[in-house]
């Protein structure tokens, strides 16, 4: 069958991410089965054009299964069981089934496929996600071979929020070996490198079991926190004293929009006066969430790294999570984030003081990540919760 060229098709920004991925190629949206001896490279799109959840590849049938078997902690029940469903289609040939492909024809000299098949010494295809719409998303491919063996994930940088992403991602995933023995299970590196001025990264993948252990997404894990705490453990200071502090503060300080700098100054001066007992301190992965993460049998996966940090107080992990689940199901409401905290400080291993001021020092590196970035390129994607956090820390703050 002819393949049809389509005008209706997926959002934008997936075919702008192939085209820039293959950037001397045509990338065209077909419906049908034939290809030509030019196609680079093809992706059928699962379910539809129209509503696109993954480009996975046409063949061999393994990678697309692959690709489509993969759960987080954030993957309800039922979820997990249509992918493992669809899975099991896509590996005995149901790919035939998705007419809708994405295509890419003509030069593929210099893409990004050239790069990594030279560089990993291997011929690769691909799935391929874009994630959601924010300032630091970025594409996101599964690497499989020609067998369908998955060979890792790649991050690619190709605008100015995603670069830094990349480069600390690379950076932290060299510290967290020290996670090695821990049963939280973490990518290792296997390339990095830069292509056309964006930073590649491939790492390895970590297990992601359809059967997930817990399928309560709500339940902080708080053991697997403290084992975390415990590898990257610090000699207690008072939150002043610590250089990461002085950092967030910078970075609020260099937010331009007048009001919201003031408030977030007085409310992180307010803190700081009031935090005077020494807290514990050690790292915190930055964005553990649900989405990030699965529970398995032999232990815990974590990825998406690049926002770890070291020197800081101990638990900011435990409020994340926490915020993120409450804001995730009740709306990005400063309400929600509020539920979030005080559900959090239930399960810090703290004094109540210490509590608040971890709760505190969450809010305001929170807040010194998304106000800059709110102001920023593509802004406009993180501007609403922005506010809301920081009228959850200004009310939070308040009440002190």
């Amino acid at each position: 069958m002819r393949p049809v060229v389509l005008r209706d098709g997926p959002p934008a920004p997936l075919l702008d991410t192939v085209a820039a991925l293959w950037p001397h190629a045509e990338v065209r949206l077909v419906h049908g089965h034939a290809r030509g001896s030019d196609v680079r490279a093809e992706f059928a799109l699962a379910p539809s054009a129209r509503s696109p959840r993954m480009a996975i590849p046409v063949a061999p049938a393994a990678a697309a299964a692959g690709a489509m078997g993969r759960a987080s902690a954030a993957t309800g029940a039922g979820e997990v069981a249509t992918r493992l469903a669809a899975s099991r289609f896509l590996r005995v040939g149901g790919v035939r089934a998705l007419a809708d492909r994405v295509q890419v024809r003509g030069p593929s000299d210099d893409s990004l496929q050239d790069h990594l098949e030279e560089s990993l010494g291997l011929p690769l295809v691909f799935a391929l996600g874009i994630g959601t719409d924010r300032v630091n998303r970025k594409p996101v491919l599964e690497a499989f071979d020609l067998r369908g063996r998955r060979v890792g994930f790649v991050k690619v940088g190709l605008g100015p929020v995603a670069r830094e992403s990349v480069t600390a991602e690379a950076a932290a995933l060299q510290q967290v070996r020290a996670l090695a023995g821990s049963g939280i299970e973490v990518p290792r590196v296997l390339h990095h490198s830069t292509w056309r001025g964006a930073p590649v990264l491939v790492m390895t993948s970590v297990p992601t079991p359809g059967a997930i252990v817990d399928w309560d997404r709500r339940r902080i894990p708080t053991s697997w926190m403290r084992t975390f705490d415990r590898r990257f453990a610090a000699p207690s200071r008072r939150l002043g004293d610590l250089p990461w502090w002085h950092d967030v503060v910078e970075r609020l300080a260099s937010v331009t929009r007048r009001r919201e700098r003031r408030s977030a100054l007085e409310c992180a001066d307010r803190l700081a006066s009031t935090a005077t007992t020494a807290l514990p301190v050690s790292a915190w992965h930055g964005d553990w969430t649900p989405w990030n993460m699965a529970r398995h049998r032999r232990g815990l996966s974590l990825w998406d790294w690049e926002r770890f940090e070291v020197g800081v107080p101990s638990g900011l992990d435990v409020v994340h999570y926490a915020v993120n689940v409450h804001t995730v199901a009740d709306g990005e409401t400063p309400a929600a984030v509020a539920r979030g905290a005080a559900r959090a400080r239930g399960h810090l291993d703290l004094r109540e003081g210490e509590a608040d001021t971890v709760v505190g020092a969450y809010l305001a590196a929170i807040n010194a990540r998304y106000l800059p970035l709110a102001e920023g390129p593509g802004g406009t994607a993180i501007a609403d919760r922005a506010a809301s956090f920081l009228t959850a820390w200004q009310e939070w703050s308040g009440d002190r």
